[in-house]
């Protein structure tokens, strides 16, 4: 993708493009904000809404490169690099969390299952819906707070947050190939 004519669009190899969208997906700023907002009276503790969020988050940037890079042929291999990345950290998390707690923890596996949840419940809406009028009661049902509207509003704000950051990320660059490594 490229900026407007205007713009300078940023040249980023695609491995790279990976990298920095898994970092927009993992940036806590927005979590932490939103977390901070949820009121006392919200009906799900705050520790699971703010779990709960980088999934959210993470699932979104990944949703969001299928969907923006649908007609590019870049997509398939910029939704690979961003996975592989996401899957590092995932790694990286899950031994950390072994070593810190002796119980390791399949961080990964927990992204791909909340990514299973959300994606299903976008595809049953129709063609025309918000899909952020699917993500905040699907978020707020995993948060097990299905009827509070303040924890429907935070998945709401997260989901929407992260693919403005994903838009605005591949509106600023243009992908190029990575170079090729000879053996």
């Amino acid at each position: 993708m490229t900026a407007s004519p205007d713009d300078s669009p940023l040249p980023i190899t695609i491995s790279e493009a990976g990298r920095r969208l898994a970092r927009l997906a993992l940036d806590r700023d927005d979590v932490n904000r939103f977390a901070a907002v949820l009121p006392e009276s919200a009906h799900a503790h705050r520790v699971t809404v703010a779990y709960e969020m980088p999934l959210l988050r993470i699932v979104t940037v990944g949703w969001a490169i299928a969907y923006f890079l649908a007609q590019w042929p870049e997509k398939p291999a910029v939704h690979q690099a961003y996975w592989t990345a996401v899957e590092s950290f995932a790694r990286e998390l899950s031994d950390v969390s072994a070593l810190v707690v002796g119980e390791s923890v399949a961080y990964f596996d927990v992204i791909r299952e909340r990514a299973d949840t959300y994606v299903a419940a976008m595809a049953g809406q129709s063609s025309g819906d918000d899909p952020t009028a699917v993500i905040g009661p699907v978020f707020a049902r995993v948060c097990g707070a299905a009827d509070d509207v303040h924890v429907i509003m935070a998945g709401n704000r997260t989901f929407q947050s992260a693919l403005m950051g994903t838009r605005a990320f591949l509106d600023a660059v243009t992908l190029a190939p990575d170079p090729v490594v000879s053996s």
